[in-house]
């Protein structure tokens, strides 16, 4: 993999992550602007859950990624860190 192939691959892994960010973000403010009371919070702690679960793709790119060509890219073990703390994160909530 040459190093356009590598940035292409760095930009589409943290562009999934912020789209995972993103859905998240548009989760809470439809559940938290449609409801009432106790709407907020239910609505952050939807959006983070879906965003988490869909932090999944990214993390599973990067990876793959990673594994793949070997490479030496912090970009792309920023996104794999960030969406397995996610990941985990959200399946600590559900554990507990």
């Amino acid at each position: 993999m040459n190093s356009m192939d590598l940035k292409r691959a760095e930009k589409l892994s943290f562009n999934l992550l912020l789209a995972s960010a993103a859905l998240a973000v548009v989760i809470f403010l439809v559940v938290s602007l449609t409801g009432d009371g106790w709407a907020k919070i239910a609505g952050f702690f939807m959006g983070f859950c879906v965003g988490g679960f869909l932090a999944v793709v990214p993390a599973l790119y990067s990876g793959y990624i990673l594994v793949k060509t070997n490479a030496n890219s912090a970009n792309l073990r920023s996104v794999l860190a960030l969406s397995v703390v996610w990941f985990m994160t959200v399946c600590a909530l559900y554990v507990f």
